[in-house]
């Protein structure tokens, strides 16, 4: 299953460093960056130990959406 976590950071060398990671990030607002994880958690840690990290918040999920992460969308036939 997939979360996602909105990370504010202090500086842009910091917003840079995590945006140019393996996660998959994308830019919100400000020093706003948004990180989506499926199961590389250390991975997002070990990243953000290198950043000046401000706050850390997990997005919470819809049942829908936690559905859809779990079965996919599926077909049509």
């Amino acid at each position: 299953m997939q979360k996602q976590y909105i990370v504010s950071l202090k500086d842009q060398a910091s917003i840079d460093f995590l945006l140019k990671s393996d996660l998959e990030t994308r830019a919100i607002n400000g020093h706003q960056v948004e990180i989506t994880l499926k199961n590389n958690t250390q991975q997002m840690l070990d990243v953000l130990h290198q950043c000046k990290v401000e706050s850390f918040d997990s997005v919470h999920q819809s049942l829908e959406q936690i559905f859809i992460s779990y079965y996919g969308k599926g077909e049509t036939r």
